[in-house]
Parts: structure tokens; sequence; C-alpha cells
């Protein structure tokens, strides 16, 4: 099982080793990686919830 590469943590693992790489999803929807990672503990790495979640934080954040 792939494991994230704690020691450079920007390195293009993905996030629990599957599923979005954080770094893309996080320029893909405008967020923080911790937010990335956060929405990514909450829902998994189901792609729609993922992307839903997104981007009602993303509206949230614009009001």
């Amino acid at each position: 099982m792939p494991t994230i590469d704690t020691k450079h943590p920007n390195s293009g693992k993905t996030y629990s080793g599957i599923g979005y790489n954080v770094t893309y999803f996080a320029r893909k929807h405008g967020i923080s990686q911790r937010e990335a990672k956060d929405l990514m503990r909450r829902f998994g790495h189901d792609r729609d919830s993922l992307n839903k979640a997104a981007v009602e934080l993303g509206n949230s954040k614009a009001n």
C-alpha cells in the first residue's frame, strides 16, 4: 500500500495513496492544501463528493 512521503510533503504522492493528488485538487478548486486534505478526510476519495464539497467550500469563501 502506497504511503505519503513525509520528508517531502509536496512530492506528488496522493493523500492515503489513492484518489486525487492533494496539490492538484487544491489548485483545481482554489483551496489550500490543508482544506483539500480536510475534505479528503471527511468525504473519502469519492471524486463526485469531493468536487461537490470543494465547490460548496469555494462558494462559502466567496460570500
